[in-house]
């Protein structure tokens, strides 16, 4: 049912220290199909690319080198996130050329998101 769905990770777990680095790389036709054999209550996108380095530990979480294709939406950058905070703090730079709302509104499921976007 997801033949037509791609997700290569490879990587290292250090179990003793709590750390781990993934490269991760996903591509699809879309979500429609992955949404109905997840039970996701999202929309759907047209054809997507992701890729992305993990990095995480103890109070850290990293998304490095991120790209991001859907549709003829094109996102790239960085997200960190430090969790040793009382409140989690969430830095990122990401950049984008080319960001259409059409390409990305299936993945939000606000009405007023949605609505916005019909305008």
């Amino acid at each position: 049912m997801l033949d037509d769905h791609r997700l290569d990770a490879r990587g290292t777990l250090r179990f003793a220290k709590g750390e781990s680095h993934f490269d991760i790389d996903l591509a699809g036709p879309g979500l429609m199909r992955l949404k109905k054999a997840l039970k996701l209550n999202i929309g759907d996108i047209p054809a997507y690319t992701l890729s992305f380095a993990f990095v995480n530990s103890p109070q850290t979480m990293h998304f490095d080198e991120i790209k991001l294709q859907v549709g003829k939406s094109h996102v790239v950058g960085n997200i960190g996130l430090d969790l040793s905070k009382p409140h989690t703090l969430i830095q990122a730079e990401l950049r984008s050329p080319k960001l259409f709302a059409n390409d990305l509104k299936g993945l939000f499921q606000i009405y007023n998101f949605q609505h916005q976007i019909k305008r």
